[in-house]
């Protein structure tokens, strides 16, 4: 086994199989904007990937575009598949086998690799921590290998039917969302009332699990008046509760943020930490530092720090970058520790 590292992940080989690992990635290249891997050899042939994380033209752009690249002197015909992995180092996207002439410098792949909203979906397990696994096999054209060709990325598993099957039971609690009916709490919001079921918050929520303990059992359904929150803010936290998603994500996700931390809903925590590491840019991620440290959002925080070090050319001369100064000082030692600690 052999390994090389550089700016663009870790590649690792064993016989004729390829691993790139892809560490701090994010979703925040533009339009034809590449990464490129380190170069790796399989049978005496050298090879490299091309990823286009926002897709290799504005016609591709809600795609990753993924290439693989002969670095070889001569032309070479091989057999070849890419795959993306999930956490569990299992093949979730594959191009299945395909046989290809490959001359000099010339790269095969796919436009429309996967869809950028499968990989940013946490349900789906492709970016944990903001680490990305591509997987490529790569057999000579003599090897005698069972060739399945494709025209198009065929997914291992079909989306649609992975989301209908491990929904199916949240849709039906979907129903009760602000459903009066057998309701035994409401909350009053802004003007706004919300009916929900003490034993499903309290499943999620810590604080609502507490506040609940002690609530002598009324034929009237109990009230609780929220100030802070704002109506729509409030009943995606809801949503959330029930269902596990949230419409308008992008939107209110930093107040949602603030609330899943006001009542100790860890699972929205960590689903918006997820959202604002995928979308961190020089212009934000100062804010963003600012906000992880206000909700205890550690996992937001830790990407911020690697993000701001990493641009630090870019990010030195921002107005905002001085509002790091006025931050806890347990963040100061952290940027710190990140810098001068390898």
């Amino acid at each position: 086994m052999c390994e090389s590292e550089n700016s663009t992940g870790l590649i690792s080989v064993v016989k004729s199989t390829c691993k790139w690992e892809i560490t701090d990635f994010y979703l925040n290249e533009t339009v034809g904007q590449r990464l490129e891997s380190p170069l790796f050899t399989t049978d005496e042939y050298q090879w490299q990937f091309w990823l286009y994380p926002k897709g290799y033209t504005q016609e591709h752009k809600d795609y990753m575009s993924l290439y693989i690249v002969a670095r070889n002197a001569s032309s070479v015909e091989m057999k070849y598949s890419l795959s993306i992995l999930n956490q569990k180092n299992e093949k979730f996207f594959t191009l299945n086998f395909r046989k290809e002439l490959f001359g000099p410098t010339e790269n095969k792949g796919r436009h429309r690799f996967i869809k950028q909203e499968l990989v940013t979906d946490v349900t789906n397990g492709l970016l944990v921590n903001n680490k990305l696994t591509i997987l490529c096999e790569i057999v000579p054209d003599s090897t005698n290998y069972v060739e399945k060709h494709t025209e198009d990325v065929e997914p291992i598993r079909e989306p649609e039917k992975k989301e209908e099957k491990q929904f199916v039971n949240l849709n039906k609690f979907e129903k009760l969302l602000n459903n009066q009916k057998f309701s035994d709490v409401k909350f009053v919001v802004n003007g706004g009332e919300f009916h929900a079921h003490k034993c499903i918050l309290a499943a999620n929520s810590e604080v609502f699990a507490v506040m609940f303990e002690h609530d002598n059992h009324e034929p009237e359904p109990y009230v609780i008046e929220i100030k802070d929150i704002s109506c729509n803010v409030f009943i995606e936290m809801l949503r959330f509760v029930y269902t596990g998603r949230v419409n308008d994500m992008d939107r209110i996700v930093k107040n949602l943020l603030a609330a899943a931390d006001k009542y100790a809903i860890e699972d929205l925590k960590v689903f918006c930490e997820n959202n604002l590491c995928n979308r961190i840019t020089t212009d934000n991620a100062v804010d963003y530092l600012n906000l992880a440290d206000l909700y205890n959002a550690d996992n937001l925080k830790t990407q911020a720090i690697n993000f701001i070090i990493s641009h630090g050319k870019e990010m030195i001369d921002k107005p905002e970058f001085k509002s790091i100064a006025h931050l806890h000082e347990d963040v100061i030692v952290q940027v710190f520790r990140n810098v001068f600690v390898k």
